[in-house]
């Protein structure tokens, strides 16, 4: 893993979940994640350039994948950090959430290199 992609990592998971959802707590993201019942050895981070998303500038809008695996379930969120210049500014924003179910225990964590709908667009299907 680069520098950038540990950097952005370490920011996301610091990231004040009142910046997400207004209705939340002021707490950072792992914390929060933690005293909602999600274990830290079950959370896999990943870095995601450009949230995947086709087209865009390259490395503008680095996007963090966190899974949380329980046996064969799972929740695997997307979240934009913000943009990227001398550094991450904007604000961040929760671009998909997914419930997994049937999950193989044998896979520690998906690919992070998947294209997602953002949640608003899914929303409509």
């Amino acid at each position: 893993m680069t520098t950038r992609a540990s950097n952005v990592i370490a920011y996301a998971k610091q990231l004040d979940v009142s910046r997400l959802d207004p209705t939340l707590p002021k707490r950072p993201l792992d914390q929060w994640m933690r005293d909602s019942g999600a274990p830290a050895d079950a959370t896999h981070w990943d870095f995601v350039s450009n949230c995947d998303l086709k087209g865009a500038e390259t490395n503008t809008r680095p996007c963090v994948q966190f899974t949380i695996l329980h046996g064969t379930a799972g929740i695997r969120g997307l979240i934009e950090v913000g943009t990227m210049g001398d550094g991450v500014t904007g604000e961040p924003r929760l671009l998909n959430l997914r419930l997994m179910r049937d999950w193989p225990t044998n896979t520690k964590a998906p690919n992070p290199q998947r294209s997602y709908q953002s949640c608003h667009d899914s929303s409509k299907n």
